[in-house]
């Protein structure tokens, strides 16, 4: 029988009926019928500014980000997760501007994780 994953799934359209809302909520459905806890976290609705890369994290205060916004509370729940999936509309072919945003954040407390 397989383990029981963490699973975030990162909704980055800021609309709130849109297909990657519909994608969310299909990926969150099927996480939890196969037993996995699943969360949809709707980031372009939470104050996440892009990352300064100021070297903070790694250089001044280990483990604290310079910034304090709504990612503190993102981090709850990425930093533990066994995979994260993300859900975001095409905008000038690539990635939502919030989507881009939390990637950029999750490198440096990824990073000291590994």
């Amino acid at each position: 029988m397989m383990e029981k994953m963490r699973i975030p799934v990162l909704n980055g359209s800021p609309h709130l009926i849109s297909a990657a809302a519909d994608m969310s909520a299909a990926s969150e459905k099927s996480e939890k019928e196969a037993g996995h806890k699943a969360l949809i976290c709707d980031v372009a609705h939470m104050n996440i500014k892009g990352c300064p890369v100021c070297e903070y994290f790694h250089n001044k205060e280990k483990g604290k980000y310079v910034q304090q916004d709504d990612m503190q509370r993102l981090y709850h729940d990425l930093l533990p997760a066994d995979v994260a999936a993300f859900a975001s509309q095409i905008c000038s072919f690539t990635l939502s501007a919030q989507i881009q945003a939390v990637i950029s954040r999750t490198c440096a407390p990824v990073s000291r994780k590994m």
